[in-house]
């Protein structure tokens, strides 16, 4: 279970990484494989605001990537758009 992280702009980041923060995983897939699968899932446009918004994606709706290859395992990737804590929310 691994959960990509949406963060602001001036935190620092290392280059070509996506913020994510792996939850749980069990063998033989191993934690190290997140950032892969992370960008297969960005590649395909899951993750991408301007694509799921112009699909009329809606939050908790249900994305399924099959056989995603990560590492040396090809998997099934289901993808749920959760929302966020929004800081103007409070103002």
């Amino acid at each position: 279970l691994v959960a990509a992280l949406k963060v602001p702009e001036e935190l620092p980041q290392e280059p070509d990484c996506i913020p994510h923060a792996t939850l749980l995983s069990r063998p033989p897939y191993a934690p190290r494989y997140a950032h892969e699968m992370l960008n297969k899932v960005c590649w395909a446009g899951v993750l991408d605001d301007a694509a799921s918004s112009a699909s009329s994606a809606k939050l908790g709706e249900v994305f399924l990537l099959p056989r995603v290859d990560v590492g040396s395992f090809t998997l099934d990737v289901y993808v749920v758009r959760v929302g966020g804590v929004d800081a103007s929310a409070d103002e």
